[in-house]
């Protein structure tokens, strides 16, 4: 998306892989995208019009559609690759979602995706523009999007609140990335980015590893103009944030 996104989202044969060792983790982010389901502050019946920001392949976009039976996605998502991949994982539900390709670094990304939502969704995405103004207008463009009633909810990756807390978190996640792979190699779906550098490599980098903490996140909402914000899940470098408008 920028000069500081290492993934190379217009490549089919990245996407190709990158989708295969995130199914991986499909099974065990389940509670947590039906827990985003949950939140939604609408009847399981309603007719509600969601957004799915970063739809990547679409496993949240497919909870949200099994979940509410009567509604309509918007999936966006800056690959056209990765759009393909969801197409695919949605094809039972293809009269009830809307596929656009859009750059959530130009303002005009929200007008590509229509609107206005009764909820706005997302998870392990926006982390990648690596850019906290750019991160904190986002927030101000979806509440505005957000109908009166609707809500936002961002599943991410966050920085720990101290640089002691932050090497810790590397240090567990890259113990449970060796337990959990022979190769080592991270599989980016979810915790497992957490674990993309080393703890020694954590200590002698000068950039945060993400864009904002969960504070951040939280009082963007707010200033966004979100009246009820919270984290309402978090498991260290990974969180669920969101408000209500």
């Amino acid at each position: 998306m920028n000069s500081h996104d290492r993934h190379d989202w217009h490549s089919a044969e990245y996407v190709e892989e990158w989708v295969t060792r995130s199914r991986q983790e499909d099974d065990a982010r389940l509670a947590r995208f039906r827990l985003m389901a949950d939140l939604v502050p609408h009847l399981k019946d309603a007719p509600i019009t969601i957004l799915d920001v970063g739809t990547g392949y679409g496993p949240v976009a497919n909870v949200m559609l099994e979940a509410f039976p009567q509604s309509r996605v918007v999936a966006q998502d800056y690959s056209e690759p990765m759009l393909a991949h969801a197409r695919r994982t949605l094809a039972s539900h293809a009269s009830r979602v809307t596929f656009v390709q859009a750059d959530l670094m130009s303002a005009d990304w929200v007008a590509k995706a229509g609107g206005p939502f009764d909820a706005v969704v997302s998870s392990i995405a926006i982390h990648n523009l690596q850019s906290a103004p750019r991160i904190r207008e986002i927030y101000r463009e979806v509440c505005l999007a957000v109908n009166d009633g609707g809500c936002f909810l961002n599943l991410d990756l966050v920085n720990a609140p101290t640089p002691a807390l932050q090497r810790r978190y590397w240090e567990v996640m890259s113990s449970r990335r060796e337990a959990r792979s022979p190769t080592g190699s991270p599989s980016r779906g979810g915790t497992a980015d957490l674990a993309r550098m080393p703890a020694a490599d954590a200590q002698t980098d000068d950039r945060p590893p993400f864009p904002a903490s969960v504070d951040d996140q939280l009082a963007w909402l707010r200033e966004a103009g979100f009246s009820q914000v919270d984290c309402f899940w978090k498991e260290m470098g990974l969180a669920l944030v969101g408000g209500y408008k």
